[in-house]
């Protein structure tokens, strides 16, 4: 059996198969809850798109123009907003002492001879979410 662990007394064992089934079930569930909220927005955008462009707004059409560029400011608004958190979310592990809690981790597997080996692995190879891993920097 293969297991995950630190070595370090206090901190038990966990399966490493359960472990990596529960992140990637987790980040199964985050794509898709992002992809259907970017195709419902894609949707009504599509559905609703055709009755912005009525014979009353023309020759100009100047109410849809503002409206789509009111929704393209929104959209760098909000993009100006991911960034300037990102950023200060960089400053703030840069400030933060180094986490060693993941620094001597070590997966044990039992051969069929009853030995157990022991390997180190690295911090990349853990699957750490980007909270978890603190030496992660968000790229901008």
């Amino acid at each position: 059996m293969d297991e995950l662990h630190h070595r370090r007394p206090h901190q038990k064992y966990v399966d490493k198969t359960s472990a990596r089934s529960m992140t990637r079930l987790n980040e199964l569930l985050l794509e898709t809850t992002t992809n259907a909220i970017v195709l419902i927005g894609y949707a009504i955008g599509n559905a609703a798109g055709p009755f912005m462009w009525k014979k009353q707004y023309q020759p100009r059409n100047r109410v849809p123009w503002a409206i789509l560029v009111g929704f393209c400011g929104f959209s760098a608004l909000v993009l100006f907003t991911l960034r300037t958190l990102l950023a200060s979310e960089n400053k703030r592990r840069d400030n933060e002492q180094h986490d060693d809690k993941y620094d001597d981790v070590y997966v044990a597997h039992v051969e069929a001879d009853g030995t157990t080996v022991e390997k180190k692995v690295d911090r990349a190879f853990l699957d750490l979410t980007d909270r978890k891993n603190r030496d992660f920097r968000y790229v901008l």
